[in-house]
């Protein structure tokens, strides 16, 4: 026991995480409470660098993320000081761009630079993930707001009348295969990362051992957990998507960005109540569930090899009703038409 005791202890090395989402599996959650934790989290030897962190808005490291591989090197020397300085042996990055945007978003380029300039790190990547309906239709719902994996809204738009299908239809032809394949996913991202670096997740609340997915991650980051629970994105209701869609189809890109922030506000319901839940076009027919159960039904036991944590929730199949309606009838059209016409350019 003397002898152990007058031995120096074994430190732990120094760890670089990257938080890479997925998109729509809660990484603002994340983002928001590392930002606000920063301080705190300097004392317990964890950096969330603010270098190349946004300073607003989501507070994650998409001006790292946007980098172009030549100028990464002269990133990371700035981050791995600002850890430096503060005594930090482990450094977080976070942001759904590296994801949402995989084959632009240079996250295999990082990989590499972070293994080349920070030789002495230990490099861990960690991805959450949804439960296949809820992304499917989470992730259009984003992609109609403000874009998402790199689709090309203006062509999209151009292409014919929106909706959910046309949407998962252009991410198979841009990524080799379905939105909802879980598979797929954990696949592309084990492909372009070092072996062994990558920690695949579930982010359900039945699937972990911790109360949320936020809990989850503190404690994967020998961080204590979140004092209360976090606040979560505001959610806009179907009717208010169907407008943002519609008004899409009859102005451009940039002109519907200048709408957007008016749009959102303005009630065009005129007092009526809320209509039905689910939009025809916004949200999956019974054949597109039925069709994400078969995958994940072949998936099942391929994702739990993969996976770090329980995958039960994560594959669960959804027991409702998968009815569609019309959400805009022609008179909420011309509102949306006259609304258009008074506050375009």
């Amino acid at each position: 026991m003397v002898l152990r005791a007058l031995l120096p202890r074994r430190r732990r090395p120094r760890q670089v995480w990257l938080h890479i989402g997925l998109p729509k599996c809660g990484s603002t959650t994340i983002q928001r409470h590392m930002a606000e934790a920063y301080e705190q989290h300097l004392q317990l030897g964890l950096c969330y660098p603010q270098s190349h962190r946004s300073a607003t808005g989501y507070r994650n490291h998409i001006p790292l993320a946007r980098l172009a591989a030549e100028d990464l090197p002269a990133a990371l020397a700035e981050i791995e000081a600002e850890a430096d300085r503060h005594g930090c042996r482990r450094i977080l990055l976070s942001c759904e761009h590296w994801t949402n945007a995989f084959y632009t978003g240079r996250l295999a380029a990082l990989a590499e630079a972070l293994q080349q300039q920070m030789p002495d790190w230990q490099i861990r990547l960690v991805a959450y993930f949804r439960n296949p309906y809820d992304l499917a239709e989470s992730s259009y719902a984003q992609f109609l707001r403000a874009g998402l994996f790199g689709i090309d809204k203006p062509a999209f738009f151009a292409a014919g009348p929106p909706g959910i299908g046309r949407y998962l239809s252009c991410f198979e032809e841009n990524y080799g295969f379905p939105l909802p394949s879980l598979l797929g996913f954990a696949q592309m991202l084990q492909a372009g990362l070092p072996a062994g670096s990558l920690i695949l997740r579930s982010n359900e609340p039945a699937d972990l051992d911790a109360p949320d997915m936020l809990s989850d991650f503190c404690s994967l980051l020998s961080l204590p957990p979140p004092a209360a629970a976090e606040r979560r994105n505001s959610r806009i209701l179907p009717r208010k998507l169907a407008e943002i869609e519609y008004v899409q189809t009859r102005v451009s890109q940039p002109v519907y960005a200048q709408l957007r922030p008016k749009l959102l506000k303005r009630d065009f319901t005129r007092g009526a109540p809320p209509g039905p839940a689910r939009g025809s076009s916004l949200h999956l027919s019974a054949a597109m569930a039925e069709e994400i159960t078969r995958r994940l039904e072949a998936e099942r036991g391929q994702l739990a090899a993969l996976f770090a944590t329980r995958t039960d929730a994560l594959c669960a199949a959804r027991r409702q009703d998968w009815s569609q309606a019309e959400l805009l009838d022609e008179e909420a059209r011309a509102r949306l038409r006259k609304f258009i016409r008074r506050q375009s350019p």
